[in-house]
């Protein structure tokens, strides 16, 4: 009996002293005020080019491109084409990330844009509609590091 309360005693010791270290990490951060906005967009893109879609060379070309028109840094890229078809993707940029999953049979594909800095990711979506070939598409545009919430546009 005396080892289970002195081991329980212990971890309330522990987790005590983890708060008191968690709570002075959070005083040493600047405050929410201070964080900067990003624009995070999410799109959809509709009625596309199935074959472009399902084409990994095609994918990784418009990806490149959308990022540069965007004014983004490509640090690194992997891509990888599934069987039967559809490709998923991800440039990692200097300024944040462009991810992308289709969909040929539906001839849809999602993709996510997130850059910060002086990147301009709403320039990234004319390539990606004109580069797949889609008659549709949809964009969700998130207002990141709004003091610490997320504004929907």
């Amino acid at each position: 009996m005396f080892k289970k309360v002195s081991f329980v005693i212990f971890c309330i010791a522990i987790i005590s002293f983890m708060g008191v270290c968690v709570q002075k990490q959070l005083e040493d951060m600047p405050p929410v005020e201070d964080i900067t906005q990003h624009d995070h967009l999410i799109v959809e893109l509709k009625d596309c080019n199935s074959g472009y879609l399902d084409d990994e060379i095609v994918i990784q070309d418009v990806m490149a491109r959308a990022a540069e028109e965007a004014g983004a840094t490509i640090v690194n890229g992997v891509f990888h084409k599934f069987e039967p078809q559809g490709v998923t993707g991800v440039l990692v940029l200097a300024e944040s990330h462009l991810s992308i999953h289709t969909w040929p049979e539906k001839r849809y594909a999602a993709v996510d844009i997130f850059m910060c800095g002086k990147a301009e990711p709403r320039k990234s979506v004319k390539i990606l509609k004109e580069g797949f070939l889609c008659e549709g598409i949809q964009v969700l545009k998130l207002k990141r590091g709004n003091n610490g919430s997320i504004v929907v546009k």
